[in-house]
């Protein structure tokens, strides 16, 4: 079962990582392109709403496959 709880968190850990890159360049492009802060601000906010939905996935998987069950049982 320890196996599933490092997958895990690796794939959490490196779309979180992943997710925050990918907002920078975003910024980035943005900014040059001549988008206004609202713009930009929207597009941070839908980000970060995809970032939560697929916290909850990946946490819903864990349930489900019982990672976190492991570790409530010591």
């Amino acid at each position: 079962m320890k196996r599933y709880f490092h997958a895990f968190n690796f794939y959490a850990f490196s779309f979180s990582i992943l997710l925050y890159l990918l907002t920078s360049a975003i910024n980035t492009k943005a900014a040059d392109w001549g988008l206004s802060y609202v713009e930009i601000g929207l597009i941070n906010f839908v980000g970060c709403a995809f970032y939560v939905v697929s916290a909850l996935i990946f946490g819903r998987m864990g349930d489900k496959v019982g990672f976190k069950r492991s570790l409530s049982n010591g």
